[in-house]
């Protein structure tokens, strides 16, 4: 047991969980977006932000970078389907046009994160990609709290 914890975690165990946990998170999302939109969506980006500290604070862990995989599948799973609602409910009328732009968004974020962390490993070390994902849910945080009475009103 001692040397499977000081061993080095392989890719497709760390995809693995990844995938599982994002599963997770499409469960979690389906549970509770209907009854509470705006609790979800903060506490989803609080997690990817702990996530991103935990994997900062513990990359030489292999129980650490477990538990930051884990809250980060959980964290994307979700994502696309509270986006989607935050659309829906923000966009009115026009929530189908609004809905459009959400592949497009996801594309470009991809897109973008490809080559910036290509950029930033070319001459950072990987933790700099944390430290980024620390930045980016902050960001990402203030924006939900900000937009939290918009995209999703409180229910009746």
């Amino acid at each position: 047991m001692i040397i499977a914890a000081i061993a080095p975690l392989s890719v497709d165990v760390e995809l693995f969980l990844f995938g599982v946990a994002s599963i997770a998170g499409i469960v979690i999302t389906g549970a509770l977006l209907d009854r509470h939109p705006r609790l979800l969506l903060h506490g989803s980006v609080a997690l990817f932000i702990t996530a991103a500290v935990v994997l900062l604070l513990g990359h030489t862990s292999p129980p650490a970078i477990i538990a930051a995989t884990v809250l980060w599948g959980i964290t994307f799973g979700g994502a696309a389907a509270q986006l989607q609602a935050a659309l829906t409910t923000t966009g009115g009328a026009d929530s189908d046009v609004a809905n459009w732009f959400l592949p497009v968004a996801f594309n470009l974020a991809i897109f973008t994160a490809g080559i910036l962390g290509a950029a930033l490993l070319t001459n950072f070390s990987g933790l700099v990609l944390a430290v980024v994902m620390i930045v980016a849910g902050l960001a990402a945080l203030m924006l939900t709290i900000c937009g939290r009475r918009t995209a999703f009103p409180a229910l009746l």
